[in-house]
């Protein structure tokens, strides 16, 4: 079972959760990539671009990947 889930879209934004010793722990809202990767960061994740798309570490649960407000991959933002 994933450590973290990235849920459903609701309205342009997922809710990031982590699960540590049994304990749900809440990540926030992310809007894109970038603040994934941040709530992975403050989460201890020391490079979250290498596990977003590793399955027994990240569940994505409703849409595919990477998805976001518009229903498209957003590319991140510089």
């Amino acid at each position: 079972m994933a450590l973290i889930t990235v849920h459903r879209l609701t309205k342009d934004a997922r809710r990031v959760t982590a699960r540590v010793g049994g304990v749900v722990h809440d990540l926030g809202r992310v809007y894109n990539d970038n603040d994934l990767t941040e709530a992975l960061r403050r989460a201890g994740v020391e490079e979250p671009a290498d596990v977003w798309d590793d399955p027994d570490i990240v569940t994505w649960e409703g849409e595919e990947a990477h998805v976001w407000g518009s229903g498209l991959p957003r590319p991140p933002v510089t």
